[in-house]
């Protein structure tokens, strides 16, 4: 039988593995999208409504990397006040 200690870390270990998923997630978003932008730029006659939907693109996957990161820091300030 667990304790509700072990299992409030049994909880801890699985939401930090989640959001380590989804950071993974969103930074291969970013590489993809980034990389696709930078590809679209360099082929001749590209138009400026392409240009623009790719950067979009990179826009939406820095700020769900963002997201993540802010999560993950809320996460570590919870973390850290447990020990003060």
């Amino acid at each position: 039988m667990q304790t509700s200690g072990e299992s409030s870390r049994d909880f801890g270990l699985q939401r930090l593995e989640q959001i380590e998923q989804r950071y993974q997630w969103a930074q291969d978003q970013l590489a993809r999208a980034t990389a696709s932008y930078e590809t679209l730029r360099e082929r001749p006659g590209v138009n400026q409504h392409q240009l623009r939907q790719a950067l979009q693109h990179v826009s939406r996957a820095q700020s769900q990397l963002l997201g993540v990161r802010n999560e993950i820091d809320q996460l570590d300030d919870l973390d850290s006040s447990d020990y003060e």
